[in-house]
C-alpha cells in the first residue's frame, strides 16, 4: 500500500520538533503524527483536542478499550496497532481480549460487565451513531455522565483518526502488531426506531451556572451574546472536555472555504442523524455559506447526484457518504478530491468530517432537545 500524502521532509520548525520529541519519548515519530506536520494549523488542532492526558473520567484501560474497539470495527489497523503496542500492556490487557476487540464481540467472557457495557456502546456508535436504552443503563450502572461525555468524545476522536489513517493510505508502523485473524463483527445495524430528536429528554443534563470563570469566557466569547447552546452547557459539566472540545474547533479560517466547510458539516451530521447539530449549522452558516434552499434539503436527504452540486461539491458530498459508510475513500473518490483540493485541504476534511461525527455522537446519545431556533430536518 502506498501513501497518497508523505510526511514533509525534515527538519521540521522547531517547535514542532520539541513537541514531537517530548511526544514520543526518544521512539522515533508516527507516520500520523508527522503528516499532520504539512499543516502546523491541523497539527496543533489535533493534539489541542487529545484525551490521552492523566486528568481522564476513564481509567488507562477503559481508555484503551473504547480506542481499540472503534479503530478495528473502523477497520484501522494503523491505529489499532499502535495503541496495542504501547498501551495494551499498561492497560492490562490479555491476548484473549485483544483478539476480541478485533474480532469479537461484547458477550466474549473476557469481558465483565463495565467492559461489556463499553464495547456494546462503541459497536452502537459505529453502526447508528446512537445508543439505545439497554446499553444506556448499563453505562450508567458503571460511569458517572462525565465519563459518559468523555467516551463519546474519545469515541468520536479515534473515528476521526481511522479517517486519516485509512483515506491518507499510512503504512503501518513496524513495531505495531497487525490484526488477528478475522474481522471485527461490530453492530448490526439497528432499527432506527429512535426518539424524534424534539420529542427527546435529555439524558445528562446542562451545567448550571455559576460556570468556572474560564468556562464562562470562552462561552461569552464563542456566543457574542446569545444564549449558550444546550450542547455547550452539556460540556461544561467538566472544564477539561470543555476546553478540548473548543480548542480542537474546525471553524476557524482554514484550508477550505466557509462554504465548503459546510456542506461537510452540513452532510456528515444529517448522515449521522444529528437534527440538532444539522439544524444550528444551517440556521448559523446556510445563508454565509450562499447555501440554497434545494441544496440545504440535499445535504438532509439528497446525496451527491443531485444537479444543485459542481463537481467540487459533489466530490466533497460523496467522501462524506463513503467515510461514513466505510471509514474510508476509494480511489475514485480520492482522485476527484485532488482534482480540486490540496493534500492540506483534503487533510482538513478528514478532520472536520470525523470532528462533526464525534459532536453527533454527543447530540445523539445524550439525545440533545432541538434548539428552539435551530431549522428541523426536511420532510422525506
Amino acid at each position: 500500500m502506498t501513501a497518497r500524502v508523505s510526511p514533509p521532509s525534515q527538519p521540521f520548525p522547531s517547535e514542532i520538533q520539541t513537541f514531537l520529541d517530548a511526544r514520543m519519548k526518544g521512539r522515533p515519530p508516527l507516520w500520523l503524527f508527522t503528516t499532520l506536520v504539512h499543516d502546523p494549523r491541523l497539527f496543533a488542532r489535533f493534539f489541542a483536542g487529545s484525551l490521552l492526558d492523566d486528568g481522564s473520567n476513564l481509567s488507562l484501560r477503559n481508555r484503551e478499550i473504547v480506542i481499540d474497539r472503534i479503530t478495528a470495527l473502523s477497520g484501522s489497523e494503523y491505529e489499532w496497532g499502535v495503541h496495542v503496542a504501547i498501551f495494551g500492556q499498561d492497560a492490562g490487557l490479555t491476548e484473549a481480549q485483544i483478539a476480541s476487540i478485533a474480532s469479537g464481540a461484547a458477550s466474549d467472557p473476557c469481558w465483565n460487565a463495565q467492559e461489556s457495557a463499553l464495547i456494546a456502546a462503541c459497536d452502537q456508535l459505529h453502526a447508528a451513531c446512537e445508543i439505545d436504552d439497554a446499553t444506556w443503563t448499563g453505562l450508567k450502572a458503571h460511569f458517572s455522565d462525565e465519563a459518559i461525555i468523555e467516551l463519546l468524545m474519545l469515541a468520536g476522536r479515534y473515528r476521526l483518526v481511522s479517517y486519516l489513517t485509512n483515506a491518507l493510505r499510512m503504512p503501518l508502523e513496524p513495531f505495531a502488531p497487525r490484526f488477528p485473524q478475522g474481522r471485527p463483527v461490530g453492530a448490526a445495524m439497528l432499527d432506527g426506531n429512535w426518539p424524534r430528536q424534539d420529542q427527546a429528554v435529555a439524558r445528562i443534563s446542562p451545567a448550571v451556572p455559576p460556570l468556572a470563570p474560564s468556562v464562562q469566557a470562552r462561552l461569552d466569547q464563542r456566543m457574542k451574546g446569545r444564549p449558550p447552546l444546550t450542547l455547550f452547557m452539556t460540556l461544561a459539566r467538566d472544564a477539561r472536555l470543555y476546553e478540548r472540545f473548543f480548542v480542537s474547533g474546525m471553524l476557524d479560517k482554514g484550508n477550505l472555504t466557509l462554504r465548503n466547510r459546510e456542506i461537510i458539516i452540513d452532510r456528515i451530521t444529517a448522515l449521522s442523524n444529528s437534527e440538532y447539530e444539522w439544524g444550528v449549522h444551517v440556521t448559523f452558516f446556510g445563508e454565509k455559506a450562499e447555501l440554497t434552499e434545494a441544496q440545504i434539503v440535499s445535504t438532509a436527504r439528497g446525496s451527491a447526484t443531485d444537479a444543485c452540486w459542481n463537481a467540487q461539491e459533489r466530490a466533497l458530498i460523496s467522501a462524506c457518504e463513503q467515510l461514513h459508510a466505510t471509514c474510508d475513500l476509494d480511489d475514485q473518490t480520492w482522485d476527484e478530491l485532488k482534482a480540486h483540493f490540496t493534500d492540506n485541504a483534503i487533510i482538513e476534511i478528514l478532520m472536520v468530517a470525523g470532528s462533526y461525527r464525534t459532536v453527533s455522537y454527543l447530540t445523539n446519545a445524550i439525545r440533545m432537545p432541538l434548539e428552539g431556533f435551530a431549522r428541523r430536518f426536511p420532510d422525506c
